[in-house]
């Protein structure tokens, strides 16, 4: 529409919802109307500044902007949703970016760009002050972005149904579900290798409140952004020039610090931008494994005491699970006797355990954890606890593993073939090391 432009220029503060230029515009782009209409032209045009005093108007979108907006929006049909994760608690969290995701601490302009904060003002220009406070406190958290670019649909222009409008934009305490691969990225860094203050077994010091959700979409309205008083902040102390003790609030923060686990120095926050990329790249392309591990994988992060626990171990089944039962040849240490014997699936998985992380002590462990997954699962009366020290061997395992596998070059090979290897590598490994997978019996033959 040429004269788009021109039209916007004419609108002000008076501008009504019949004005006869905002029906000129709707019948020229084919934009419907219904019954339930909620989020209509005229509130997009609202929400790019169209009726604002002409020096607001500059400040936030001036009718070039918002008529290049509309018309890359109704044209194009494309749109960007973007999804805003604030990491409370993280401290010298270095920027980094791998797949859709990008993480870091951001100046006040960058946030305003990422909450389309403009759009906000625009809707509500009595809350100005409130959205830029925010904004600014937001300035000193982290944070995780997720970005989508999204095709709409021939009716994406019908105005914003009224069933909608109690749709929750505003998510609670997980990650987005479309981002699933930067998701475990992130969960696969060794954070419980690092220790706070809270202890070692706080793997999960970081805590995602909400999930803010942006829509390219003119015709859905943004939500209300979130009080930055959600957030938790400590109070610093400070002496003045006149010697007074004053007061402050600043982010609680935690700071990360070696602990006494082996891959603790592996890796300091200094490397986390190359290690995402890398471990991203690798999801990307050698997830031969298959999703679901993944999913569980971030459930345990979701999930909290003995549903975090099963979820980690659950993650590790689906993972290098598959077959219920193997069968080899094996000869009795007794009687010189060989005979053929079932190996089942949770031996199975401690064996290629074994295989993947090149220790002993790894193979009896997941079976200390598989049985104390299974007295809780089947309500067995002996007395164990699965308690914090069990969950973080249950964390530490699934992320070795998974990186492992991610190691592992499966091209040409389907899943079935990866597991048979991985399982006769750790037959070999284990009897090399004189550890007995089937008591007093020596595995000559892998059969089936």
């Amino acid at each position: 529409m040429d004269n788009l432009v021109e039209i916007l220029n004419r609108f002000d503060k008076n501008t009504s919802r019949d004005d006869s230029n905002i029906k000129k515009i709707s019948e020229f782009y084919k934009i419907k109307s219904n019954f339930f209409s909620f989020f209509t032209l005229y509130d997009v045009f609202k929400s790019l500044g169209c009726f604002l005093p002409p020096e607001q108007k500059e400040k936030y979108f001036n009718s070039e902007q918002a008529a290049e907006k509309i018309n890359n929006l109704i044209q194009k049909k494309q749109s960007v949703k973007r999804y805003i994760c604030p990491l409370e608690y993280f401290n010298n969290l270095p920027k980094c970016v791998f797949g859709s995701a990008k993480v870091g601490k951001f100046s006040e302009e960058e946030l305003f760009y990422f909450f389309d904060a403009k759009r906000l003002i625009c809707l509500h220009p009595e809350d100005e002050k409130e959205i830029i406070k925010n904004i600014e406190e937001y300035s000193q958290f982290y944070w995780m972005i997720f970005e989508e670019s999204v095709e709409l649909k021939d009716d994406f222009m019908i105005d914003f149904p009224f069933k909608e409008t109690t749709k929750q934009l505003i998510h609670q305490c997980r990650f987005p579900n479309n981002f699933q691969k930067e998701a475990a990225t992130f969960l696969l860094a060794p954070w419980e290798e690092w220790e706070t203050i809270l202890g070692k077994t706080a793997w999960k010091f970081f805590k995602i409140p909400w999930v803010y959700e942006v829509d390219g979409n003119l015709f859905i309205p943004p939500c209300p952004l979130p009080s930055y008083q959600r957030f938790n902040y400590d109070i610093k102390l400070y002496e003045d020039s006149n010697g007074e003790v004053c007061e402050y609030e600043q982010p609680l923060q935690l700071d990360l610090i070696t602990s006494d686990f082996d891959q603790a120095s592996d890796l300091d926050l200094g490397q986390l931008p190359l290690f995402f990329a890398e471990i991203f790249e690798k999801i990307d392309k050698n997830l031969f494994f298959g999703e679901t591990a993944l999913f569980f994988l971030i459930n345990a992060y979701d999930s909290d005491g003995i549903y975090e626990f099963i979820s980690h171990i659950t993650a590790i089944e689906v993972a290098i699970g598959q077959q219920d039962s193997i069968r080899v040849k094996g000869k009795n240490k007794k009687s010189g006797q060989f005979k053929q014997y079932s190996i089942g699936i949770t031996r199975i998985v401690a064996i290629r355990i074994a295989a993947l992380l090149k220790d002993v002590e790894f193979y009896h462990q997941y079976l200390i954890l598989f049985k104390l997954r299974s007295n809780f699962i089947h309500g067995s009366d002996e007395d164990q606890f699965i308690n914090d020290d069990n969950k973080i061997k249950a964390r530490r395992l699934t992320r070795m593993i998974v990186t492992s596998l991610l190691n592992l070059d499966a091209k040409n090979q389907t899943k079935e073939e990866m597991l048979r290897k991985i399982f006769n590598d750790g037959v070999h490994f284990l009897q090399q090391n004189d550890v007995e997978i089937i008591k007093n019996v020596e595995i000559s033959k892998i059969l089936s």
